[in-house]
């Protein structure tokens, strides 16, 4: 047989075979030999530790940024929900947002914790998909530090910070009793309204400069001596004698015995408390979140080395 009729025997078989199980043509030249690529690294024991850190790294990532997401959504409805009362959109007899605010903070904290699980279960099959791709997946474990720094901060610190002012200025109250405030219609005077019309506008600064200084914080990255430095301890300090002082002074468990004494918490230590309170909340919040990055980008480290 000569070598034309080789060659078109040859041809005739390639085209029987394509026309039965067609593929790419990017396939028919890498098995001709036209395309030459490396061979893919074999998974080793070690590729396989550093591919399992980082599909958990990721998954943790974008779960705290579901999560962050979800609590800063929930103030947002809350306080969108009482303004509308405030505003008359809405009657103060609506169901909507109307309980005390350590029920509606148990309920919210439900739903995020389901957003949580729901995002950490998507982030698992995205990195399943992009594991093929070295490249991809790094991209993708890249990505998603500074939003879960962020939102870890942010969401958390103003979900706090507002539900737990709120459990300290009403007390036994719905969370109505703001909106009924800023109405001004549910007192004979303004003495009455006071405290918590203060307290909305101490919220309505705090909770966004937490937020400003969380996305400064992402953006310019403090190094990682900072975690370790006393301001992570002086910040919980400073959140726990908050605590404690308004636990005792202000109108907390003890409020009848102070009630006995024949004591008023004062506004200017309600405004101490609130300004304590907020930095220390933040300071704790960012600490944790920094030395969680770290640990993270450490493993990262240790697993591709």
């Amino acid at each position: 047989m000569s070598t034309d009729e080789l060659v078109a025997r040859d041809l005739s078989i390639t085209a029987a075979a394509n026309r039965s199980e067609p593929r790419p043509l990017a396939a028919t030249l890498r098995a001709v030999g036209a395309i030459r690529e490396p061979a893919p690294a074999p998974v080793s024991a070690g590729n396989g530790l550093r591919w399992l850190a980082l599909g958990e790294i990721y998954a943790s990532r974008i779960a705290r940024t579901a999560a962050g997401i979800a609590a800063l959504l929930s103030v947002i409805v809350v306080v969108a929900f009482n303004a509308a009362k405030a505003v008359h959109v809405l009657d103060y007899n609506s169901a909507w947002f109307s309980g005390r605010s350590v029920d509606v903070a148990i309920i919210l904290l439900l739903f995020i914790l389901l957003v949580r699980i729901a995002a950490r279960g998507w982030a698992r099959a995205a990195f399943a998909r992009a594991a093929s791709s070295p490249r991809g997946v790094e991209r993708l474990v890249s990505a998603s530090d500074r939003p879960a720094l962020v939102f870890g901060i942010a969401g958390p610190y103003a979900f706090a910070l507002v539900f737990g002012v709120s459990y300290f200025v009403l007390r036994g109250q719905t969370l109505d009793t703001f909106a009924c405030a800023v109405d001004r219609h549910c007192w004979g005077d303004d003495i009455g309204i006071r405290p918590y019309v203060s307290r909305l506008r101490d919220l309505a600064i705090v909770v966004p400069l937490g937020v400003v200084a969380a996305l400064a914080i992402a953006r310019k990255l403090p190094s990682k001596s900072w975690t370790r430095l006393p301001a992570m301890k002086a910040s919980l300090a400073l959140l726990l004698a908050t605590l404690v002082s308004g636990l005792l002074f202000d109108d907390g468990p003890w409020s009848s015995l102070m009630a006995n004494l024949d004591y008023n918490p004062s506004p200017v230590l309600r405004q101490v408390l609130m300004i304590t309170g907020s930095v220390g909340l933040f300071g704790v919040l960012s600490g944790l979140a920094l030395w969680r990055r770290d640990a993270e980008n450490a493993r990262i480290a240790t697993t591709s080395s």
